[in-house]
């Protein structure tokens, strides 16, 4: 893996060396645009923000799509930078330095360290996390149970991308922790999802939940063995 250093070199001789365009749209549009691409890209923080009309949704987590991703990211970056601090508000120049920071971070950690190729913690922290539906009352309890239900039927194929993005061997740390995660996941859902929801009389959604989470533990499980069947081949090799 490169060094920080290195990196951080390439990434200022990137800047010296790249002119910013100039800008397409006033930095207000260009603001909403990017949260709004944003979103859409990651459901999971979203939903966090409290967009809700991405409730149950998981991000497409294919390399294809981790890759456009970063790549809109760089995009994204360049037209940010075109903006003359001059012509903006200092609320304006606080928000473009927020969102330089925040491009910044998540390019660190998805281009330079590729941690969705190397640490099954970039999905088990924050982004499998369906605790906004089974524990935050931001809606009645029904509405809640039918985004549940969409995460839940959305898992098996996110369970698929995960493995096949994860390169092996993984240090002993990450994979310990991959292996609780999804074993908690797959307990979390057969015993603490039903009595969560026990309240809501819908004989439908009740169905379906029981339909739904079946597959989804199940999918966590096989991702917990695929975990302990790495951790004798292990490695040490968990520092950036």
């Amino acid at each position: 893996m490169r060094t920080l250093v290195p990196v951080l070199l390439a990434s200022l001789l990137l800047a010296c060396n790249t002119q910013p365009p100039k800008p397409a749209q006033p930095w207000p549009q260009f603001l909403d645009a990017f949260m709004e691409d944003y979103f859409r890209a990651d459901p999971p923080f979203a939903v966090r923000q409290g967009r809700h009309e991405f409730d149950g949704q998981l991000p497409d987590w294919s390399r294809g799509a981790i890759e456009q991703r970063i790549a809109a990211l760089k995009t994204s970056r360049l037209a940010a930078a075109g903006y003359d601090d001059a012509a903006l508000t200092a609320q304006q120049r606080y928000e473009k330095q927020y969102l330089l920071s925040r491009i910044d971070s998540d390019l660190f950690w998805m281009d330079e360290v590729e941690q969705p190729f190397t640490n099954p913690a970039f999905y088990v922290n924050d982004e499998m996390d369906p605790s906004v539906y089974v524990a935050r009352p931001y809606a009645p309890a029904g509405v809640r149970l039918k985004a549940f239900i969409a995460y839940a039927r959305a898992l098996p194929a996110a369970a698929a991308q995960i493995r096949a993005n994860l390169r092996t061997p993984m240090p002993k740390t990450w994979v310990d922790l991959a292996q609780k995660s999804f074993d908690g996941y797959a307990a979390f859902f057969r015993k603490d999802v039903p009595k969560a929801f026990a309240g809501v009389k819908d004989r439908r959604l009740q169905r379906e939940l029981k339909d739904a989470i079946g597959p989804a533990a199940t999918a966590m499980d096989e991702l917990a063995a695929w975990m302990k069947a790495e951790q004798a081949r292990a490695t040490d090799d968990f520092a950036l």
